[in-house]
């Protein structure tokens, strides 16, 4: 499975988390090559820039994305393009004023609201990263294979799992995630961002609904879900109680384990019935 963690958390902790998980940096800051060619900084060079841009290219997504902000006292820098140093790319309100929005394209007179701009900038631009540099693309499949055996945890600096929440800024390796896991925001309802009071009705309920395990037929179910979800993959006594939302968490969880025969564990909280093959490590 694919994780996501804040870069800025004690690496000890994110261990403790994640136990046994490869930990695989992607920032620009990250200590190895392989992790700096999955941030939206790395300079991989003719990057179409969308919208009305008659085909010009640039080296990041990063660089497109700050190059065609526009401010109330400046507009976009197409110097910004040719930014191939992984540095100074950032575009302050300090330096420039407030932001007015993006500009959908070098040659367009149309400017996005922060929305539209994730959605027909940023996220289009990053994808096409993914999709059409060789060494990424190989990265990726390399990602994806891992994650059907090992834990994967991905560290990033912003941490945004729904597309839909604007409220966070948005996460690379939480696109990265999604773009393994099939998910990768492309339809029209992955764009139905929600709006102030839908956000506050999710944080109220966040904290989930947990169903009450009453009789044994509610249990021999749950012990065919939790059969069926370690057949297709390994997860934790809490990762199956927040799936299958559990009333008593870990503790009910792990009377369950107990009563499903052929049982795997990786350590004591992960467990599986996926028959595992030894593989070099990708970090």
């Amino acid at each position: 499975m694919i994780f996501v963690a804040n870069k800025k958390r004690d690496l000890e902790k994110i261990q403790k988390d994640f136990p046994g998980a490869n930990i695989f940096d992607i920032t620009s800051s990250a200590p190895t090559l392989q992790g700096r060619k999955l941030s939206p900084f790395y300079p991989h060079g003719n990057i179409p820039i969308p919208g009305d841009s008659k085909g010009m290219t640039a080296t990041c997504v990063e660089a497109i994305w700050q190059g065609l902000k526009v401010f109330e006292n400046v507009g976009i820098d197409t110097l910004m393009f040719q930014n191939d140093t992984m540095r100074n790319i950032k575009r302050t309100v300090r330096k420039y004023g407030n932001p007015l929005g993006h500009q959908y394209g070098v040659f367009s007179k149309k400017i996005l609201n922060y929305a539209d701009a994730k959605r027909y900038i940023y996220i289009p631009s990053y994808r096409y990263v993914l999709e059409n540099v060789p060494s990424v693309c190989q990265l990726v499949k390399q990602l994806a294979e891992r994650s059907k055996t090992e834990d994967i945890v991905l560290l990033d600096y912003n941490l945004n799992p729904d597309n839909r929440d604007l409220s966070k800024p948005l996460s690379h390796a939480e696109l990265l995630k999604m773009y393994i896991e099939g998910r990768y925001p492309e339809k029209d309802e992955d764009f139905k961002y929600y709006t102030p009071d839908e956000l506050k009705t999710l944080k109220s309920t966040s904290q989930k609904k947990t169903r009450k395990v009453s009789t044994t037929d509610d249990e021999e179910i749950l012990i065919q879900q939790i059969t069926e979800l370690l057949q297709k993959a390994e997860y934790s006594a809490k990762e199956i109680a927040a799936l299958l939302s559990i009333k008593g968490g870990t503790r009910a969880v792990n009377k369950f384990l107990k009563k499903i025969p052929n049982l795997k564990s990786r350590t004591e909280k992960y467990y599986t019935l996926v028959a595992k093959e030894n593989s070099p490590t990708l970090f």
